[in-house]
């Protein structure tokens, strides 16, 4: 099993945060409870169930297999934004410091923490922007690290 170095500290996760966007357009589907979908499993990148149904987020591709599904509700388009740095599940303050950065540049985001890696879903229109922000993050954040060492 491959080894993971995780990182904790919050000065050291915001220098490394490595943005990378995924290719294509990705969308939120929410289906009732009770509804299936033949959408194949490669194509859904994400599912959460709510009270109120299931909420799968899915490449554009895939949108075909739920518009077939009564009641299903489909988002706007996103885009998807690997935060290519290893956050440790237990970090403080990471995701609320990348939050607010985006936040306070009007850009809205949607995330998802998995086990290695967080990951950003923003509207397809503040890609660029939001891209630009997450790379100025990390090159302050490694240049206040730089000088905090010397």
């Amino acid at each position: 099993m491959r080894m993971f170095r995780f990182v904790k500290n919050l000065r050291a996760l915001l220098a490394g945060i490595s943005p990378k966007k995924e290719p294509g357009e990705f969308y939120f589907v929410s289906i009732p409870h009770g509804r299936r979908s033949d959408a194949q499993s490669s194509k859904i990148i994400g599912s959460f169930k709510e009270k109120e149904g299931m909420t799968y987020i899915v490449e554009k591709g895939e949108l075909g297999a739920f518009s077939k599904i009564q009641g299903a509700r489909v988002s706007s388009p996103y885009s998807l934004i690997t935060l290519d740095v290893y956050s440790d599940l237990a970090s403080i303050g990471f995701i609320a410091a990348v939050s607010k950065a985006l936040a306070n540049r009007g850009v809205s985001v949607n995330v998802v923490s998995a086990y290695c890696h967080d990951h950003l879903l923003v509207p397809v229109k503040d890609t660029k922007r939001a891209m630009s922000i997450l790379r100025r993050i990390s090159k302050e954040s490694a240049e206040k690290a730089s000088r905090l060492e010397s």
